[in-house]
């Protein structure tokens, strides 16, 4: 413990003299014992936190996950927020794994410059691009913010032409039902000059085997690229 903290002895002593002239000072404005403890309490209970702080910690708490998370989240990510950094670093770093991990996983509200480009990658799996189109477009997407979202036209032409090469399976929540099937058809064709979403039936599944598993990076929940959990566990 720091020299700056008083030794357990004396700490002792200044709580109890705390909690003496909190009941003294109750009796003397007649004010409630019982509450003037608990407040007494209260104020000791943080000083003993902050006193923590000056304690050494010899190790991380390894078993301690909300520890590790925290840590986690702390470390430097990939790349920064903004998206020409992001592209700028999966252009040379890009797996398949990770491109289908983030296709499938993309959240609308991290923007859509990184999109746009996972989608113009011939590595991104067949399945990923599907499941973002079909469910963009029958979901009745298109009419919002029309200009960011122009470029998603151009995938069904891709779909068609065999631009994409790798095909894996989609986890159970992101597999298309047959009912959500018809809606999204039903949805697709009531899109103004509906010709171009001509969305090939083999975009709708089953698709191929599971994707080999992507443990060294993360789309975290602000769509910043960053090392895994797992990864990042490998190098303490």
């Amino acid at each position: 413990m720091s020299d700056l903290m008083p030794s357990k002895p004396s700490l002792a002593k200044l709580k109890d003299a705390l909690r003496q002239s909190g009941r003294d000072l109750a009796r003397d404005q007649d004010w409630d014992v019982q509450e003037i403890d608990a407040i007494t309490g209260g104020v000791i209970k943080n000083a003993e936190n902050r006193a923590k702080v000056f304690e050494p910690v010899k190790k991380p708490r390894v078993n301690d996950y909300a520890e590790q998370i925290n840590r986690w989240y702390e470390t430097k990510p990939v790349c920064a927020s903004d998206p020409k950094s992001q592209i700028e670093w999966l252009k040379h770093n890009a797996t398949p794994a990770l491109l289908h991990d983030a296709a499938v996983n993309w959240n609308w509200d991290w923007g859509t410059d990184v999109l746009d480009w996972i989608l113009r990658n011939p590595k991104t799996s067949f399945s990923s691009v599907s499941f973002q189109i079909v469910t963009f477009v029958g979901a009745g997407s298109l009419d919002c913010n029309a200009d960011e979202t122009g470029f998603i036209a151009e995938v069904p032409s891709r779909l068609l032409n065999g631009f994409y090469k790798n095909s894996w399976s989609l986890g159970p929540s992101r597999r298309i039902s047959a009912k959500d099937r018809e809606l999204y058809l039903a949805a697709i064709k009531r899109v103004e000059n509906s010709n171009k979403w001509n969305i090939p039936d083999s975009s709708f599944g089953p698709f191929p085997n599971d994707p080999p598993p992507n443990s060294k990076f993360v789309f975290d929940d602000d769509g910043n690229l960053r090392v895994s959990f797992v990864e990042w566990k490998k190098s303490q």
